[in-house]
């Protein structure tokens, strides 16, 4: 089966996580006078910049961000599997998005690799993030389960729309990266760990015990509904909708049996034994008859002739992992509906195994059955035939005969598209019809869209370019949902673009940029882009009329560009609108530097970091009063060797941007120091 590939790989990447950490704890020691300290303008939604510096070493420094964690409901727990986060790097700046309030933290590192032995020194930052935009992930949780709770009665129905929310709005995350709730409640993607940690927060809040089961390197959840524990694996019924619906919920409420077929070194967990099917999806919704009644005609005509025991062939285009669990479904279904020939009852046991349903069979006589004038205990659709049940009014034992019912008049439908970009889809009346069921194919199969008591319904914007095709039946709900065949279906295209907005830029107080544009109808996002030198590239999404960039490069000029975005539309934008340009012209902050008189024939200078500046440059005045260049250095403070005793030495220090070459501070204050 195609997943199980990757969720093996997943779940082996977060075994490694504390394996990850003992390079670090291996070597590190804390040895002054290596500093470490960290600037950051943490936020959510958009990347937070944490710029790591590093001073007292020898200046040869790498840089690490180890781990993430947050304060959870229970506990501190990782938003990211510290195994695949990079290691020691020579920038000192990290990149973090967050996706949620909360309290977060963040472990740094510094190495100094010119130190010897090495030192590395470690800093765990604490950042607390409020943000009404960007809810808590417990207060997201509490959110859908307070939706699940005003459409469920039964924890069946809870059990399974959370199934479904986990499935509709998360992706698997294939980088193995986002291994908790985190990731799957409001970043949208996630490892098995993620789901499974997901659903079990949002069962707990419906009132729902929940449990962890492993099996082939993979997590999947134990699921408590009316009195026995289900299998529950979310991330691999998370498959993507498509026509067939075993794909869906394939591994919805499954047994310990049939989950050792799929996990072969699954076995049953003393603390949550599975021998129940009676709340599995396809048992319980009666979707199983879409196979097992195809088998009952030869099994029937098998017990014509009394035989004990005989093999059903079982032909089907699924995969063989699919087979194992829909047939063994099927063959649970047989087993407990009731059977006879013209002399005998007969209980069945069925089995299936590699292409074939094993039958064995025990008859018990009967008498011939008076039965009575019969009751209606399944009533006719347009779907399916309805069912009359007659019973014995001698031992009790009963018999079916299928109903069958008269359509409604098909209505013809036609759609258009509208002013708004959407369309209108519109049909003649239908008589005896009191509704109608609109159905919409948007390239993954039809599905109902809405029910309606009028005759046309009108879609919000559609996809620009994309074609949709819609289909329509008429329904008297008054009569056991007596239904018309579907319409012909109808197509229709969205040929409406957003309006290409119009943008500026400003240079702002921090020496960055102010991009803004006017407000485009039908937008809910706007992509902006950059181009510094090297052509245009995104540079964020945002859901406002404006951004700010950080510090610009003085003197160098940077060109933007706009364009609107409809996102539940995805690929409806407007065209990009015209380019425009600014420069930053303010210069560097001048530093303010101290100087420390060593022991060792040496002084220590320092100063204060100065935003836009890469390196600093240390002077020394000479006998003749002027200054040389004596170093450079990118850290803000160095170590001066080489001092005479009694003799007076003169520094003075500047701020330079080296990605702009001449764009520098003016010079600090002269700072002297007698040796």
């Amino acid at each position: 089966m195609k997943k199980h590939k990757r969720i093996t790989a997943s779940f082996m990447a977060l075994l490694l996580l504390f394996s990850a950490l003992l390079p670090i704890q291996a070597f590190s020691s804390e040895s002054e006078p290596l500093t470490l300290t960290v600037s950051y303008d943490a936020k959510c939604g958009e990347p937070s910049v944490f710029t790591v510096n590093a001073g007292g070493g020898s200046g040869n420094y790498l840089y690490l961000l180890n781990n993430i964690t947050r304060d959870g409901e229970d506990g501190q727990y990782f938003i990211m599997d510290p195994s695949r986060l990079p290691g020691y790097k020579t920038d000192n700046t990290f990149e973090v998005t967050f996706y949620a309030s909360g309290v977060y933290y963040l472990h740094f590192y510094v190495m100094d690799k010119g130190s010897s032995p090495i030192v590395t020194k470690r800093k765990i930052i604490k950042v607390s993030l409020n943000d009404p935009e960007y809810p808590t992930v417990e207060t997201v949780a509490d959110q859908i389960a307070t939706q699940c709770a005003a459409v469920c009665k039964t924890d069946y129905e809870r059990a399974l729309w959370l199934h479904d929310w986990l499935v509709d709005h998360c992706e698997y995350d294939y980088s193995y990266l986002y291994c908790n709730p985190e990731g799957a409640l409001v970043r949208g993607t996630g490892t098995c760990e993620a789901y499974h940690r997901a659903y079990t927060m949002l069962l707990r809040r419906v009132g729902i015990a929940s449990g962890r089961i492993e099996g082939n390197g993979h997590v999947w959840t134990a699921v408590y509904i009316d009195g026995n524990w289900y299998q529950v694996d979310v991330t691999w019924d998370d498959n993507g909708y498509s026509d067939h619906t075993y794909e869906n919920y394939l591994y919805f409420g499954l047994n310990d049996t049939i989950m050792n077929m799929v996990h072969s070194d699954h076995s049953p967990n003393d603390g949550y034994i599975s021998d129940s099917l009676a709340n599995n999806y396809f048992i319980k919704s009666g979707l199983i008859h879409n196979w097992s009644d195809a088998l009952e005609d030869s099994i029937q005509t098998n017990l014509q002739t009394g035989a004990a025991s005989f093999d059903i062939p079982v032909t089907s285009n699924m995969p063989a992992g699919y087979q194992d669990v829909i047939y063994n479904l099927a063959a649970y279904q047989l087993s407990t509906q009731e059977w006879e020939n013209e002399t005998h009852t007969v209980k069945i046991n069925a089995n299936y195994s590699a292409g074939q349903m094993k039958i064995n069979a025990s008859y018990t006589p009967i008498h011939t059955h008076t039965w009575d004038n019969g009751t209606i205990t399944k009533e006719p659709t347009i779907s399916s035939d309805g069912i009359k049940t007659y019973t014995c009014t001698i031992c009790g034992a009963t018999k079916t005969e299928t109903i069958t019912i008269t359509r409604l008049q098909t209505p013809t439908a036609k759609a258009v598209v509208n002013a708004n970009g959407g369309f209108t889809i519109s049909w003649n009346a239908v008589s005896g019809a009191d509704k109608y069921d609109v159905y919409i194919d948007n390239g993954t199969g039809y599905k109902l869209l809405r029910t309606v008591t009028g005759t046309s319904t009108t879609t919000g914007t559609a996809h620009y370019g994309k074609k949709y095709a819609y289909k329509v039946r008429a329904v008297n709900s008054k009569n056991s949902v007596i239904t018309s065949a579907f319409s012909t279906a109808v197509t229709a295209t969205n040929t409406k673009k957003l309006v290409t907005p119009t943008a500026k830029a400003v240079v702002n107080a921090n020496g960055g940029f102010t991009i803004s544009w006017n407000t485009v109808t039908g937008a809910d996002k706007y992509d902006v882009y950059i181009d510094n030198g090297t052509g245009y590239k995104l540079l964020r999404t945002v859901t406002g009329t404006s951004t700010t960039t950080g510090t610009a490069h003085y003197g160098k000029k940077y060109a933007y560009k706009v364009r609107a975005v409809n996102s539940k539309n995805s690929a409806i934008t407007s065209a990009f609108s015209s380019a425009v340009t600014a420069i930053n012209n303010k210069k560097l902050v001048t530093p303010i530097p101290k100087i420390k008189v060593n022991s060792n024939a040496s002084f220590t200078l320092s100063w204060n970091t100065v935003i836009g500046a890469d390196t600093y440059e240390i002077y020394l005045k000479t006998a003749n009063g002027s200054y040389r260049l004596l170093k450079t250095v990118n850290a803000n403070s160095a170590t001066i060797g080489g001092a005479v005793k009694g003799k007076t030495y003169t520094y003075k220090v500047r701020a330079v941007n080296s990605k702009n070459s001449t764009v520098t501070s003016a010079f600090s204050s002269e700072l002297s120091g007698i040796y």
